[in-house]
């Protein structure tokens, strides 16, 4: 929320068994030049550029991103959305209020290690 990316990533199937990824990224810009430096990154080219979309302030704007799956929802046949449940539930919730089908899935190695091996079979 204030030293992290928060990211959305839209995942299509493709032709032969493969995916495609349309990602969106968000991150503070009131922290923007702190974090260039920590992680050498460039992150204000990237916003520059519209790989990033910037939250004004220190915190990530949790509505901007809810409001990108309400619009993939009205562009996309939205089957499902995968979640994190690590400060997701103020996404979360009003979601699954309003009727999209909402699925956790904790990032960690017990439910990410085996997914992860098998997305490599088909690269």
């Amino acid at each position: 929320m204030t030293t992290d990316l928060s990211a959305v990533a839209f995942v299509f199937p493709g032709d032969d068994d493969s995916y495609d990824v349309l990602p969106f990224f968000w991150t503070p810009e009131g922290s923007l030049r702190k974090r260039e430096l920590r992680d050498g990154m460039p992150y204000r080219r990237w916003a520059d550029e519209g790989f990033i979309e910037l939250s004004p302030g220190e915190v990530i704007d949790y509505r901007d991103v809810k409001a990108r799956l309400e619009w993939a929802s009205e562009v996309f046949e939205l089957r499902e959305i995968c979640f994190d449940p690590w400060n997701s539930r103020q996404i979360s919730v009003p979601l699954v209020e309003e009727g999209f089908t909402c699925v956790e899935i904790r990032q960690g190695v017990g439910t990410l290690s085996e997914p992860s091996k098998n997305c490599w079979s088909w690269l």
